[in-house]
């Protein structure tokens, strides 16, 4: 009788072992890239086409992830269109085991999203080169947002690249029209901008704000920093606000 006892004992003892042995499971990573392409002067000056390695890195490579995690990369427009074509790349979770996953198998499959994404934004720039007219910033942004904030992602990232003046006939953040904004800009988002499209709880969602600016709009574009640093903290997330990607990361 002792025998089995401690033989179940024994048992039991190397089952919570080998529990404790199993791997945390693999997490995602839920990216969305918005680049302004209202001024062919944004399209030209190669600010984000700079950044793809880092973006997609921020899915293949994101340092905060566990394990072999997968994810997706989104790439939309923001211009005179409250909605535009997404260009969308995947890297699937890896099929690992208690030993981990095949590097060889990994690696190639990290490689093919990184293509996936070279090839997105390179569609996205032979699309896009023309001047628009006006640049429906909210609308674009918050229509994204909405969709992330409902991502059952572990990790959700946007990054925008704009010199962030809407310019609407919702509102705009050129003066002096931007007067009313800049007073009060909660009060602003929740009165006018929410008729439109509400901001979602952004609680978790990670966003950051990369600037194009010259110096005949650096003060205004400053300003229009700081509205949105506002109302979209005000909603939960966390802003980075800057004129390079890597800086922030």
């Amino acid at each position: 009788m002792k025998t089995c006892r401690f033989i179940i004992l024994l048992l039991a003892f190397f089952l919570l072992l080998l529990q404790g042995c199993q791997p945390e499971p693999p997490s995602n990573t839920a990216v969305s890239v918005l680049c302004d392409v209202s001024e062919k002067a944004f399209n030209d000056s190669a600010l984000y086409k700079k950044d793809i390695a880092a973006l997609a890195g921020l899915v293949a490579r994101n340092p905060l992830k566990t394990g072999d995690g997968g994810g997706c990369l989104r790439l939309s427009a923001l211009n005179a269109l409250s909605q535009n074509t997404v260009h969308t790349a995947t890297l699937p979770v890896s099929d690992a085991d208690v030993l981990g996953s095949n590097p060889y198998v990994r690696q190639d499959e990290v490689q093919q999203f990184e293509k996936e994404v070279r090839d997105g934004f390179d569609a996205f720039c032979r699309i896009y080169s023309k001047d628009a007219d006006h640049s429906k910033i909210y609308q674009g942004l918050c229509n994204e947002l909405t969709r992330l904030a409902s991502d059952p992602a572990e990790h959700r990232i946007m990054a925008v690249y704009s010199d962030f003046l809407e310019n609407s006939a919702l509102f705009s953040l050129y003066p002096p029209d931007n007067i009313q904004c800049l007073n009060d800009p909660v009060q602003f988002a929740d009165s006018t901008l929410s008729r439109i499209c509400p901001l979602p709880a952004l609680d978790g969602i990670t966003i950051y704000l990369v600037a194009y600016r010259n110096e005949k709009n650096d003060d205004t574009v400053n300003q229009a920093l700081r509205f949105w640093k506002v109302i979209l903290e005000h909603r939960g997330a966390t802003v980075n606000i800057g004129a390079d990607l890597n800086s922030m990361l």
